[in-house]
C-alpha cells in the first residue's frame, strides 16, 4: 500500500526488509545518482554538439558550452523537483 500511495518511498521500504538495509539503501541511492549523472553528462555533450559549429565531425563542442548545458539541465531538474 505504501508503494501505491508514495512510490518514491516504496523502493526504500522494500530495501528495509532485507538484511544490511543501510548498505543496500546507500548502494541503491549511489547507483541511481551515477545513472543520472552519466545520462546528464551525455546529454550535455550532445546539446553542446548540436548548438555549435564543428568543422571536424570527430570533435566535440567547446567545453564551456558543455558546462553551460550541464548547468541548465541541473537547474531545470532542480526546478522540476521543487515544483513536484
Amino acid at each position: 500500500q505504501l508503494a501505491i500511495d508514495s512510490p518514491e518511498q516504496g523502493w526504500y521500504a522494500l530495501l528495509e526488509m532485507f538484511p544490511g538495509a543501510a548498505f543496500l539503501i546507500g548502494l541503491a541511492t549511489l547507483s541511481g545518482l551515477l545513472f543520472y549523472l552519466t545520462s546528464a553528462n551525455s546529454g550535455a555533450m550532445v546539446m553542446a554538439n548540436f548548438s555549435s559549429s564543428i568543422p571536424n565531425p570527430a570533435d566535440d563542442g567547446a567545453k564551456w558550452l558543455r558546462i553551460f548545458w550541464a548547468l541548465v539541465t541541473a537547474l531545470l531538474t532542480i526546478a522540476m523537483l521543487i515544483a513536484g
